[in-house]
């Protein structure tokens, strides 16, 4: 027997069977491609068709008292015949003016009904309550925000108050519902214990948030004033849906149950905490009103009171936590396809990068890298020796990611399939008595449970490095098709009725599986390097609270310009929820871009917070040398724009960890008072600074670009545009002159400029100081600088530096965290900033200033001396550029126009 052809002969078999098994799944799963029929619809579901029809209750409170700060109370049911049992009513009052309301049945001494399941691991434990004073009868008062409580003939209602002025109504329709029917689980469950309830949003016809779906940013009703049905009602139930259609009101990958209005004086919402299947109409009129039904659940809801969309992110931030600080390389430009297939295949793109001259951080290796499709292994014929190759890449400051699905192969001798099954670990079927089975890639297979938290454990042990044999410290992870996905399953996911640790159903907790698996991973991350690292993980499925441990991004879009289009409101509407580490997969992952629509891409992609480029299996190679010589240069060009200003958002992260403000955002964000910025989210704002039109019509070459009030400069050229109070301009945009990027007046942007081959190359680099002055001819910035990579900033061990310019002087000084801090229990960032660099800034560009005659410049040296001097500079085109000052990053320092 030849034991050479025999082996080569296997390893054909082995991968045709490998290619047979890709097409076969690639093909069953491109069956769904928006197949709707394949997704169910409200009719469809009977808890769903219940509520939305015309069922009401006609509540009134009773009983009630204020006691240890609480307020309690009976909900009576007085609708004549009504089947309703009385429920309880709980508010309880946090910091910053927050209110959270629960309903349940009320049952013998004082017991719950035991199948509602009350949500953990959301609301992080830093959140402080504070005691609710009754101002006057029926009024509950916490800071500005009151609660007016108000028996009506038909029913109770409950107003909340900010500021003397209304801003939402409870159960003005009086849909409150609480189907309490004290049935056991069973097969046949369904919705026994369903939920309904309705808000309205005084004065409002702007309403956002209930991300993950493909809509625009201010959301349209589902129904008319005079209830009449417009379209499905926004589902909230995370989904794998292939090839998702566009301004369809269907839930994609992730759900976060935040929904507010704004009105030009104030804004407000509600956070619904429930993790089981629900769908929102929002009704229209001359103000909109909300109607919520979940499945199952407890009528968990807060009261956020702004008055701000930014106090809604930070009350956001407040009860879910604020995202890390994330690595720094994680902020750079990532590569990624479905599949690079071998080492020689990762070589070669590693090595083009650096022939093109074309900057990126991370390589991304998608699920054919795995021993067939068994993750925490390596395909032993295609990726040999997994640590040489990270190693190669960490030559030159780059690190890999690659994919670990939930779904775990049923293969006797995968060592993960064997312990699950060996401990119990996995999801079990129905009644119990087996471990839950579905298909997706690997073929056949299970689900760890990680509601449990003995398996959160287990998972994150599998990233140590002795579990995942072939990892090193630069290794990363990328967590997809955790909704969870399941190709065999009841609208591509799991059964309902599948049953979780503590006895819970799954649709008890569906919108959290991909939530505690991020928890899980999380952990290992940091459990393999004893906490030295702060991880960098990418999900596709999560809830309320992720941002604490994972990135997102928008899941499988197309190479499209209407998806080019899109992106911009789904980032934002992540953004604004709570999410702020999102993007895009750039060029489209389903599809071949055309050329002119990868560049477009590229120089958008290159402001989203997450900017990654990203390709199907079945698409062409797109990388950027691949498009001819011009093409070429000009993503290179927008790439190296993104690394020009990881300063400026690595700040951004930096002090969104402190603030909970998301780092990129829409227009009324930073401009509420502007109620056309109501409507624009085809641009959006880097931090506060930087206004970003993205260009998403073939053909285009002049765009309108609406500034709010204020004077703006073109980032590039300091060519300054005064908007008033407010004004569209026409602005050129060929594919050469890439897309409109504005500076606002009155901020101070740092930057690197020189070109290198990742972020790594670029911690010596000098700075550029971009100031751009207001009216007043006042500018503001500020620059955060740590090791990158550690948690040592929480000791100190970080520089914190703020700009400002005023009175013709610049002036830097020690910035001050303090006022940035959401919250003091749960900050563990040391104030005093101890860390030593020896960056000095080379540049500073100053647009709005006029010609002076003479600069001087003062700043003690290292030594402790005073420097005087009188730098070089030039005023072109009405920017003054001051070359080579030279100053120490540390530096305090003055530095005066004459």
């Amino acid at each position: 027997m030849n034991t050479n052809k025999q082996t080569a002969g296997l390893r054909l078999v082995v991968v045709g069977v490998v290619l047979a098994v890709v097409l076969m799944t690639t093909l069953f799963h491109s069956t769904f491609a928006m197949d709707k029929s394949k997704f169910e619809n409200c009719d469809q579901k009977g808890f769903c068709k219940r509520l939305r029809g015309s069922k009401k209750s006609s509540y009134i409170i009773s009983s009630q008292k204020v006691e240890n700060g609480v307020f309690t109370a009976t909900l009576e049911n007085k609708e004549e015949g009504s089947t309703f049992d009385p429920l309880t009513l709980v508010i309880e009052s946090y910091e910053n003016g927050i209110f959270r309301m629960k309903i349940q049945e009320k049952v013998d001494a004082g017991v719950t009904l035991k199948n509602r399941y009350n949500v953990k691991d959301v609301i992080v434990d830093s959140v402080a309550k504070v005691p609710i004073s009754e101002s006057k009868q029926n009024v509950l008062t916490n800071g500005n925000s009151d609660l007016v409580l108000e028996n009506r003939d038909d029913g109770f209602k409950i107003t909340f108050k900010v500021n003397g002025e209304d801003v939402i109504v409870f159960n003005e329709k009086n849909l409150l519902v609480v189907e309490n029917v004290l049935r056991e689980k069973n097969e046949n469950y369904d919705g026994e214990s369903a939920l309904g309830m309705d808000f309205t949003y005084v004065g409002s016809t702007n309403l956002y948030g209930l991300p993950e779906r493909a809509m625009r940013l201010s959301l349209p009703p589902t129904k008319d004033a005079d209830n009449n049905i417009l379209t499905e009602p926004y589902r909230l139930y995370n989904l794998d849906i292939f090839e998702y259609e566009l301004n369809n009101p269907i839930g994609l990958y992730g759900v976060i149950p935040l929904l507010y209005g704004i009105t030009s004086k104030s804004a407000a919402g509600v956070f619904v905490l429930n993790p089981s299947e629900t769908f929102v109409d929002i009704i229209g009129g001359s103000q909109y009103s909300s109607h919520w039904i979940s499945e199952t659940g407890v009528l968990d809801v807060f009261f956020l009171p702004g008055p701000s969309p930014k106090s809604i992110a930070k009350q956001m931030a407040y009860l879910t936590g604020t995202a890390p600080l994330p690595q720094r390389f994680s902020l750079g430009h990532h590569q990624c396809r479905w599949n690079y297939k071998d080492e020689e295949d990762v070589r070669n793109v590693n090595q083009k990068f650096d022939e093109y001259d074309i900057p990126y951080d991370v390589l991304w290796l998608d699920i054919e890298h795995t021993d067939g499709k068994k993750y925490f292994t390596w395909d032993s014929h295609t990726f040999p020796t997994p640590k040489r190759m990270q190693e190669d890449l960490a030559s030159k400051g780059r690190k890999m990611v690659t994919i670990s699905d939930p779904h775990i192969k049923r293969e006797n001798g995968y060592f993960v399939h064997d312990e699950a099954t060996r401990n119990g670990y996995y999801v079990k079927n129905s009644d119990g008595t087996a471990d839950y089975e579905g298909h997706c890639w690997p073929g056949s297979s299970s689900w760890l449970d990680y509601i449990n938290p003995v398996v959160r454990e287990y998972y994150a042990d599998l990233y140590s490095f002795s579990k995942y044999e072939g990892s090193t410290e630069n290794l990363y992870t990328w967590i997809d098709m955790n909704e969870p996905s399941v190709f065999s399953g009841p609208e591509i996911t799991m059964d309902k009725n599948a049953l979780h640790h503590g006895d819970l159903r799954h649709r008890e907790v569906h919108n959290m599986y991909g939530f505690y698996q991020s928890v899980a991973t999380n952990l290992g991350h940091i459990k393999r390097r004893n906490g030295e690292d702060r991880p960098f993980i990418l999900t596709r499925s999560l809830f309320a609270g992720s941002q604490r441990y994972v990135a997102k991004w928008t899941g499988d879009n197309m190479a499209e310009w209407s998806h080019l289009d899109i992106a911009q409101p789904m980032i934002l509407a992540l953004s604004i929820s709570g999410m702020p580490f999102v993007g895009a997969d750039v060029g489209g992952f389903f599809g071949n871009p055309e050329e002119e629509l990868l560049v477009r891409w590229y120089q958008v992609g290159a402001f989203y917070p997450f900017f990654r480029a990203h390709a199907h299996i079945e698409t062409k190679r797109r990388e950027p040398w691949l498009f001819g010589d011009h093409n070429t240069q000009l993503i290179r060009k927008a790439i190296a724009r993104r690394y020009t200003l990881l300063p400026l958002y690595y700040t951004i992260a930096f002090e969104s960890m402190l603030t909970g403000e998301p780092y990129v955002r829409p227009l009324f964000m930073e401009y509420p008072n502007d109620a056309t910025t109501f409507n624009v989210d085809d641009s959006f704002l880097v931090g506060t600074d930087l206004l970003v039109k993205p260009v998403v019509q073939k053909g285009a070459s002049d765009i309108l670009v609406y500034l709010p009030r204020g004077v703006w400069y073109d980032y590039e050229t300091g060519q300054k545009f005064d908007a008033g109070r407010g004004k569209n301009v026409s602005i050129a945009t060929s594919l050469d002159l890439s897309i409109p990027v504005f500076q606002r007046g009155g901020s101070i942007l740092p930057t690197q400029q020189r070109l290198r081959r990742s972020s790594q190359q670029m911690v010596k680099d000098p700075f550029t100081l971009t100031v751009a002055l207001n009216r007043k001819g006042e500018a503001l910035g500020t620059l955060y600088l740590d090791d990158g990579s550690t948690f040592n900033y929480r000791n100190g061990d970080y520089v914190y530096r703020q700009f400002s310019f005023s009175n013709n002087e610049l002036k830097a000084v020690k910035g001050d965290i303090s006022p940035l801090i959401l919250n003091t229990r749960s900050n563990t960032v040391d104030s005093n900033q101890n860390r030593k660099v020896d960056n000095i800034i080379e540049r500073i560009v100053i647009y709005g200033a006029s010609k002076p005659s003479s600069i001087s410049l003062q700043y003690a040296s290292h030594d402790g001396v005073d420097l005087l001097m009188s730098p070089e500079f030039t005023f072109e085109n009405n920017v003054l550029t001051i070359r080579k000052p030279q100053i120490p990053i540390t530096a305090d320092f003055v530095l005066k126009l004459n």
